[in-house]
């Protein structure tokens, strides 16, 4: 509302030249659209999650692109030219502009998706992890491993208190809400995480990066028994 209202006062000032306002989001989206297409050919440029699925999608993204550049075309002839005498054309053309790269979006996530780390980890893994065992997040977190692995019990997180989010929210990291009753403790710190891998009490499946073998190995005095490795992820257990 704010952004809208500030357009708004932007587009109605009294000073000649105001529009230039509508520009940003025609230099995001384009930005973004070139980005991708530089991306097609230097796969190494994108994000490894993203990189297939636009290697895959290259044709779609050159004609979102064309297409974006012709109604962007449209809107800067307009502008440049003085034909639009109120903000209806304009805004039109944006808002098709803007809907082109957000489908162009949907396209590249719906093929990303079936490549998630969490679920090419969640299939290799669950072979080894049965209904008693304990599912633990070392200084990590997959999303979706949960879901993948149809775990229907609580995980254990195990990070410092000093982090700034618990799986993206804020508001657990700062006040680590006690969980629902009869689920115990869920949220960990590395000291109390290896006093319950000292007690041996049950059976943990522990989920780590590689980089943070030693560490837990230094925390835990011993070296864990490891059962699988994916990509950048380990698979341990105290058994």
């Amino acid at each position: 509302m704010l952004t809208g209202w500030t357009v708004a006062v932007e587009l109605d000032g009294a000073s000649k030249r105001r529009w230039w306002v509508l520009y940003l989001p025609w230099i995001f989206t384009l930005g973004c659209i070139l980005y991708l297409l530089i991306g097609a050919a230097w796969p190494n440029l994108l994000p490894s999650h993203i990189s297939a699925a636009v290697t895959q999608k290259v044709h779609l993204v050159v004609l979102y692109g064309i297409v974006s550049l012709l109604v962007f075309a449209v809107f800067a002839a307009g502008d440049w030219r003085k034909v639009w005498r109120d903000q209806g054309a304009a805004y039109a053309c944006t808002a098709i502009g803007l809907a082109l790269f957000w489908v162009l979006v949907g396209q590249i996530m719906t093929v990303a998706s079936f490549h998630r780390a969490s679920k090419s980890l969640a299939e290799q893994s669950a072979p080894l992890i049965s209904s008693e065992d304990r599912i633990v997040f070392y200084d990590t977190y997959a999303e979706g491993m949960p879901y993948y692995l149809r775990i229907d019990k609580p995980i254990w997180l195990v990070q410092s208190r000093e982090k700034g989010d618990v799986m993206g929210s804020y508001y657990v990291a700062e006040r680590h809400p006690a969980p629902a009753a009869g689920y115990g403790q869920v949220l960990f710190t590395f000291e109390e995480f290896a006093e319950q891998w000292k007690k041996n009490a049950g059976p943990l499946k522990v989920f780590l990066k590689e980089k943070n073998l030693a560490k837990l190995s230094g925390e835990i005095g011993t070296s864990p028994k490891l059962l699988m490795r994916f990509n950048e992820y380990l698979l341990v257990t105290n058994r």
